[in-house]
C-alpha cells in the first residue's frame, strides 16, 4: 500500500494494493484483502481480528468506516460510512453503505441495505436490502424499509417522560399481517 499517516500494527494488517491514508488498523488480518484496492481508502477505524478483512476490493471506495470486534463487517468490500461494533456485526454486509450495527452479529442479515440502524444482540434487518430500517434489543429483526421497530416481542410497555407517544394502527405500520379468512359473516356475528 501507499500510505501516509496510517497505524498499522497486526499480521497482515492493512495489505490492500492501493492508496490509503489517515487509517488505524489494529488486528490479526484486519482490512487485508489480497486483491487490488481502489484508491481513496482512508480514515477508517479498523481493530480486530478480520474485522473489515475484504475492505476496498477492486474500485470500491473505503472511506470513514469504524469496524471494531472480531470478523466485524468481515464481507464488507467497503463504501463509506458503516460503523460496525461487536463480534461479526455487519459480517454480510457487502455493498450496503451508511449503517450502524453495535452488539454481537447486530446487522448479520444485511447485505446491500443503506442508512439502517441495528442495535443489540442480533438485531437484524428483515430483508438484506432493506434501507432506513431501525430495529433495537436482543434478537430483534425490523419490519422493513423505512420502519422501526423497538424490543422483541415479549416487551410489554413503554415508558417516556411525556405522554405523546402515539400508538399507530395502520397497515404501513404493522408486521406479520395475515387475511381473516372466516369473511364478513363471520364479523357480523361479533
Amino acid at each position: 500500500c501507499y500510505t501516509t499517516g496510517d497505524v498499522i500494527i497486526g499480521y497482515n494488517a492493512l495489505r490492500c494494493k492501493g492508496s490509503s491514508d489517515s487509517n488505524t488498523v489494529i488486528g490479526f488480518c484486519a482490512y487485508s484483502t489480497e486483491n487490488t484496492c481502489g484508491d481513496n481508502q482512508g480514515r477508517n477505524v479498523i481493530i480486530g481480528t478480520c474485522a473489515g478483512c475484504k475492505m476496498g476490493v477492486g474500485s470500491y471506495i473505503a472511506k470513514d468506516n469504524v469496524m471494531v470486534g472480531a470478523f466485524a463487517g468481515c464481507t464488507s468490500c467497503g463504501y463509506f460510512s458503516q460503523t460496525f461494533v461487536g463480534t461479526l456485526a455487519g459480517c454480510a454486509n457487502t455493498t450496503g453503505f451508511g449503517n450502524t450495527f453495535i452488539g454481537q452479529a447486530a446487522g448479520c442479515t444485511n447485505t446491500t441495505g443503506a442508512f439502517n440502524i441495528m442495535l443489540g444482540y442480533r438485531a437484524r434487518p428483515l430483508s438484506g436490502t432493506d434501507q432506513h430500517s431501525i430495529a433495537i434489543g436482543t434478537g430483534v429483526s425490523g419490519c422493513g424499509t423505512n420502519t422501526i421497530r423497538l424490543g422483541p416481542t415479549s416487551i410489554t410497555s413503554i415508558h417516556a417522560a411525556v405522554t405523546t407517544i402515539t400508538s399507530t394502527s395502520d397497515i404501513r405500520d404493522k408486521c406479520d399481517i395475515q387475511s381473516l379468512v372466516e369473511g364478513k359473516s363471520f364479523l357480523k356475528q361479533i
